[in-house]
């Protein structure tokens, strides 16, 4: 047992060995100061642009105006309640002129809560809220003008980055709100790029 013990003494009595020194003279490549401040490591976010994107602009309610390319949702198609013939139909953006957004019920109504205590009777709050309902047009490359509803979300890729848009069929806003404060897409439009498309500068006559 002593000899154990003295061999387990002795075990901790050597001496741990330092770690090897860095050498203080390690040179940095490119480490030049003179070439003034080195560049931010933020980089704005770039999104990519889908293949079915299709160049255009979107004019809002409060009249501005957002260009750049125009998609869905990867592998996402229109789904559109024609009216007139109560179907449902499927639509891409590149079989489109233009989309608009007309108002068709546009008015204030007032904010009603349930009385304490008291299941069967409302209260009125002394505050109003918009209310608006949007009919949807769709115009289509082949000539057709397309009435009904639609719900959907655009996105729109320029320099500024990634924008999303909803295109409502119905809008309620916060209580307190005007109507002027709710936002609703009026244009989508295509057209342009068709324009310019189908219009080709031709090369000037030789004489």
């Amino acid at each position: 047992m002593l000899s154990l013990v003295a061999c387990a003494s002795a075990a901790e009595e050597k001496p741990i060995p330092e770690p090897p020194k860095v050498p203080r003279d390690i040179q940095y490549a490119d480490d030049d100061s003179t070439e003034g401040p080195t560049q931010s490591p933020i980089t704005p976010r770039t999104e990519p642009v889908p293949p079915d994107a299709v160049k255009g602009f979107l004019v809002l309610s409060s009249g501005d105006r957002v260009e750049g390319a125009i998609h869905l949702t990867r592998d996402a198609v229109l789904k559109f309640y024609h009216a007139e013939k109560k179907t449902l139909l499927s639509l891409r953006l590149s079989e489109l002129t233009h989309i608009e957004q007309e108002p068709t019920v546009e008015r204030m109504e007032k904010e009603w809560r349930w009385l304490e205590n008291a299941n069967d009777q409302k209260v009125y709050t002394g505050k109003e809220y918009p209310v608006r309902e949007l009919e949807t047009v769709l115009h289509t490359k082949d000539g057709r003008t397309l009435r009904g509803e639609l719900t959907a979300l655009l996105f729109v890729v320029n320099d500024n980055g990634q924008q999303r848009f909803v295109l409502h069929r119905r809008q309620k806003g916060d209580p307190g709100q005007k109507l002027s404060d709710l936002l609703y897409v009026k244009l989508v439009d295509f057209r342009q790029v068709a324009k310019k498309t189908d219009n080709k500068e031709e090369p000037p006559k030789t004489q």
